[in-house]
């Protein structure tokens, strides 16, 4: 395509879409809804899989040591832990280490005298997972290995929150899909219907010899304007919403593995805009096809 023609096309597009404002006014609005609820759902989407990646990070079961075993049979013991599938780290937490982690978080509470030094507690194994639904598996077989006195008991809550998660993530996924879908076929009748006011303008083109790429170039650079101005409009509206909700929940977010506005947006951003434009030179085309059978 010659940048001259490609200039034309372009001028075209704002023409007809001043030419045509109420219609092209409906596109819009109708386009920036659709948007405007992907970019929820999307967002959505994004925080439920970083929710589920911080779980897998800091989730980890606690192997308790025999309080009778020695340094080279607590080796031993790690070695073991670290046979086993589905293993990811294996960190030994020594008893005066929980003892200082135990201060650190229950700086003044009474029950810590009752400790003292830390000597009443166990040597651990603190163990990351590389796959969360295999916890209650994982747990089980540590239990098995001699000298392990202890698991955890948060294996089985755990992994029944992973997969609530994964289900979660299917269904947020699946709805996205289905939202894009509904946004296309709306956006095709629209974007249809304005065209077919414009019928007797493409037959006149057809008449004197216009080829059919001629006639489409505008009709989808109008469709990706729409798109964009609609994507624009819905990315404000969904910056808003997130913003609100980030602050209603407060700093407790970075715990529950919310990202931040500045963390998530740059990958909305990016979804909303090509699905803004997408959707509106798709259904451009879809829509100019068969008006094309003059």
């Amino acid at each position: 395509m010659k940048l001259h023609s490609f200039s034309l096309f372009i001028k075209e597009a704002f023409n007809n879409i001043f030419l045509n404002r109420a219609m092209s006014f409906a596109t819009l609005v109708v386009l920036a809804s659709g948007i405007f609820l992907f970019g929820i759902t999307s967002a959505i989407t994004v925080n439920i899989f970083s929710i589920t990646n911080k779980l897998e990070q800091d989730f980890h079961l606690t192997a308790f040591i025999d309080e009778t075993y020695d340094n080279e049979k607590i080796n031993e013991v790690m070695l073991s832990v670290n046979e086993l599938s589905y293993i990811g780290e294996a960190q030994l937490v020594t008893k005066d280490e929980a003892f200082e982690k135990l201060k650190a978080m229950y700086d003044d509470a009474e029950f810590l005298e009752s400790i003292n030094d830390g000597t009443i507690l166990r040597d651990s194994i603190e163990i990351t997972l590389t796959d969360l639904s295999k916890a209650s598996e994982v747990s089980k077989n540590l239990s098995k290995i001699s000298g392990v006195a202890k698991v955890s008991q948060f294996e089985g809550e755990m992994e029944t929150f992973y997969n609530l998660s994964r289900k979660i993530q299917l269904g947020t996924s699946v709805i996205t899909v289905i939202l894009v879908v509904l946004a296309l076929l709306i956006m095709v009748n629209t974007i249809n219907m304005s065209i077919l006011a414009r019928k007797r303008q493409i037959g006149i083109m057809k008449i004197v010899g216009a080829t059919d790429w001629y006639i489409r170039w505008p009709f989808i650079i109008e469709g990706m304007l729409i798109g964009l101005i609609s994507s624009v409009i819905s990315w404000a509206g969904v910056y808003w919403v997130y913003s609100a909700a980030l602050n209603g929940i407060g700093s407790q977010h970075k715990l529950i593995g919310i990202l931040s506005t500045h963390e998530a947006m740059p990958l909305i951003t990016f979804i909303i805009v090509v699905t803004g434009l997408l959707l509106g030179s798709t259904s451009s085309m879809f829509s100019i096809k068969k008006h094309l059978k003059v």
